[in-house]
This record gives structure tokens, sequence and C-alpha cells, in this order.
């Protein structure tokens, strides 16, 4: 029986490689030297080690190759207090990978693949989601030519008919009947570019949109601009907080995502957790990878330096 967690990370487990280069792009033909390449647990596992630094008891689920980029991932994973006992693993296929390139500037490009993860069965999760009380996942697995995509769907919607509280990312992919997981969920996170292609309207149609459908909440992230938090018919506008440097964005919105589901799930107003978000995005965009991210009580001294009422709790 798995033991009960505050959070399921639903899928999407994926290991980065990251090189750092002079400048971008690459062209055709064109050898680049990169600095020492480092590996670090990305895509939904991001999530999953910022809420975990955040106090949540947090696990992943999914499938992963039987290879050396498996061992890597599962060794971060567990390191961070991520409870890793839901995965499975798959001799057929190998782990996901996403090789990472940022320049100078701190402009990137990815390159990846769909590895076992897109094999998920649903036998691999009911039990995890039976065993959880909040849902988190993302669009990058939701293709529906692979298995993972009906699996997640039928998970998301059990958890929702468990009243669950279920957190979606759909990311910069097209998502194929993505109505269906929005209606599942109970936050949608957005940046601007994702609202616009897929609510297909306007930015000011769009935040109208959202604003009638009082059944759940959405975060619009503007990036230097800031956040919108949508939710009771109603828009509140968070101010960006400026980083001290910026290494490369990969993983902000992810620190962001981690951080509003953390404090909504201790119980503080979706307000205060899209300004604790904020911060923690802002936070990731002067380190390498997630792992270099405060835990909790030197993140909340650090929000208390600049002002954001760390006070406010059970709103």
């Amino acid at each position: 029986m798995f033991q009960e967690v505050d959070l399921l990370i639903l899928s999407d487990c994926v290991l980065d490689v990251y090189y750092s280069i002079e400048s971008l792009p690459v062209k055709a033909d064109e050898a680049v030297a990169s600095e020492e390449p480092y590996f670090y647990p990305g895509g939904g596992c991001n999530v999953a080690i910022v809420a975990s630094k955040l106090g949540l008891r947090v696990a992943v689920v999914d499938r992963l190759g039987k290879d050396c980029f498996s061992q890597i991932l599962v060794k971060e994973l567990e390191k961070e207090g991520v409870k890793t006992d839901m995965l499975r693993f798959d001799e057929r296929h190998y782990t996901s990978i996403s090789n990472n390139v940022f320049d100078r500037k701190g402009r990137h490009a990815f390159i990846g693949y769909a590895g076992a993860g897109a094999y998920l069965s649903y036998d691999d999760v009911e039990r995890a989601v039976e065993s959880s009380k909040a849902v988190f996942f993302d669009g990058y697995n939701l293709d529906p030519r692979f298995p993972a995509y009906k699996t997640i769907k039928n998970a998301v919607e059990k958890a929702k008919r468990e009243s669950k509280q279920v957190f979606f990312d759909p990311g910069p992919r097209k998502v194929e009947d993505i109505k269906s997981f929005i209606k599942a969920s109970s936050t949608v996170f957005f940046n601007k570019k994702e609202m616009l292609m897929h609510i297909g309207d306007s930015y000011r149609n769009s935040i109208e949109k959202l604003k009638k459908d009082i059944e759940r909440s959405y975060v619009i992230k503007l990036g230097e601009k800031g956040s919108l938090c949508i939710y009771d018919g109603k828009t509140v506008r968070i101010k960006a907080i400026k980083p001290e440097k910026i290494i490369h964005t990969i993983g902000a919105g992810d620190a962001f995502d981690a951080t509003f589901i953390a404090f909504t799930l201790k119980g503080y107003s979706k307000s205060i957790s899209c300004m604790y978000a904020s911060l923690m995005a802002s936070l990731k965009l002067r380190t390498k990878h997630v792992g270099e991210l405060p835990r909790l009580e030197e993140f909340l001294k650090i929000a208390e330096k600049i002002g954001i009422n760390s006070v406010e709790n059970n709103s």
C-alpha cells in the first residue's frame, strides 16, 4: 500500500542535460564547444523537487527506462526527499531526456524525445492517484499517439471525481481536447503565449473568458511583467520580482507552479501564493537548476526581507 502524499506528480519525469555555450543559435555544420555538461531532473520533477523543498510530501509516478539515466534521476529525486516507489521501469524504452542548450544571454533551446513515460499505463497510476491529496500534470506527454495520453486523462478525471485538487500546466505544445483536461482541473497555469494558443482569442478576450469560469483558478505567468491570478470572477495582478542576475530561464515556470501549489495546499490565499511563486521563479533565474533553490525556512526569510506577507494563512 502506498503511503498518502500531499502532491502526486503525474508523468513527465525527465532527466535534463545542460550545455552552456557562448551564443545561440548553432548553425548547420557548425561545431560548438560547451562547458562540461551537468545532469539534473527536469520536467515534472522540477515541480516535485521545489514542492518537496517547501515542505510537501511529494511522489512522482511515471515510467523510466532501465538505464543509467534513470539511475541518476532517481538518485537526485530521493536526495531531495521525493518519493520514487511509484516509478515503474521499462526495458523496452529509454528514460526521457531533454538536452538543454543555453548561452551567455540566457537564451535556450531544447532537443528531447518521448521515452518510456509515453507508455505509462493506467495500472501504473491508479493506486498512486488514490494515495494522493492533490495531483499535478503538464502537457508534454499529452500526445494521443501514445498510451500516456489516455492514462493521464483517466487519472485526472478520477482525481476530480474524488474531490482532489488538480493542477495543470499545458505548456507550449498543442493539446488535443484540452477542454476536457481543463475541466478536470482546479487550477490551470499558462504563460501569455500559451494562453493565446490554447484559448484561441485575443489577450483581453481570453482573460474575460477565464474570469467567467468560476469553477477553477487560472494563473497567467507574464515574465518580467509579473503574473495574473484569476479566481472567483476577479483578476489580481502580481508584480514580478527582479532577479539579481539571470543564468537561464529553464525551470523558472516549474518553480513558479510548485510554489503556488505548495502554499495553496498549505492554506494560503491564491494572491499570496502567487507572490511567493513570483519570488521562487525569480530565485530560479539565478541558479543552474532547482536543486540550488532554498528550502522553506530560508525561503520565508528571503520573502520577509522583501516584504511579502508571510502571516496570512488559512484564507
